[in-house]
């Protein structure tokens, strides 16, 4: 049996920094507790890890962080998470004389600064993301002028508006799904202005779990249903390979050894927001069965 694990694994850096800037604000304030409004990244096992540092995360069924704010006692330590937020909670915290600690991925940041020039010189931001994704909410948040892609959209207003269109997109799509949308987008507005946001190291996980050996027959695509771009690889294995069998699992524990029934050639992808060592566990218990 062959085991391949896929290159980047594990956490991407926008993570680790969220992680971070987390265990930093328990550091400095040890003897208060520390809340992060949603999910500080989209993995369970990484705020299983945090809540055992003392970190409190805040979740509802919406992602509603004006509520979850809410719940945020006076005096205490807030933690915003990687994927951007909107900036009247900065100061509703403050408000509440709650200290922030942003874990804003700067690829993320980057894209907000970007939006908010482009608005200043004039720009219709029309903004590529999955619906009610923290990221796209973050970015939505931003001005009036930040609309949301849809075709009905693209079809009915913008292609009859007057404002100059400029398009970008949340850092965790599909690389080609874009490149698709983005040509559609030109087909009717020829002089929209695009700039593509997807993260690197999603497009370099993609582009790996694209180049597999064609002979690969079990794919584990590793982390949370949460996590988009965990997702968009488990699309991207399930088009790609028809053939293999195809798994998203988010630890060892979610093997089942049934589907290891003679497997020649295992392939594992993890998602950005995957610990590491996740991917560790899981390749050590594949190679110990094929023994």
């Amino acid at each position: 049996m062959e085991i391949e694990v896929l290159s980047p694994k594990g956490y991407c850096s926008g993570v680790t920094l969220a992680i971070r800037c987390a265990l930093k604000a328990k550091e400095e304030n040890p003897d208060k507790k520390v809340y992060v409004l949603g999910m500080l990244v989209h993995n369970n096992e990484t705020i299983d890890y945090l809540n055992s540092k003392g970190i409190i995360t805040l979740t509802n069924k919406d992602n509603d962080l004006f509520s979850l704010l809410d719940e945020v006692p006076n005096d205490s330590i807030l933690v915003f998470t990687a994927h951007g937020h909107d900036e009247k909670l900065d100061e509703l915290a403050k408000a509440k004389n709650i200290t922030i600690y942003d874990a804003t991925c700067p690829m993320v940041r980057s894209n907000i600064n970007l939006i908010k020039q482009k608005i200043s010189e004039g720009y219709l931001i029309l903004f590529i993301g999955k619906k009610k994704h923290p990221e796209t909410e973050a970015m939505l948040s931003i001005s009036d002028k930040v609309l949301l892609y849809d075709e009905q959209l693209l079809n009915n207003y913008l292609k009859t508006t007057n404002s100059t269109i400029f398009v970008t997109n949340q850092t965790t799509l599909n690389y080609e799904e874009i490149m698709e949308i983005h040509q559609k987008i030109l087909d009717v507005i020829p002089s929209a202005i695009i700039q593509n946001e997807i993260c690197n190291t999603t497009r370099l996980r993609q582009k790996a779990l694209k180049s597999l050996n064609p002979s690969t027959d079990l794919i584990y695509i590793v982390g949370s249903e949460r996590s988009n771009n965990t997702m968009k690889l488990l699309e991207i294995a399930l088009n790609s390979y028809p053939h293999a069998l195809v798994r998203r699992i988010e630890s060892v524990k979610d093997i089942n050894d049934y589907d290891l029934s003679n497997k020649k050639h295992i392939a594992i992808a993890s998602g950005a927001s995957t610990p590491p060592q996740t991917v560790d566990m899981i390749y050590d218990y594949l190679v110990n069965f094929s023994r």
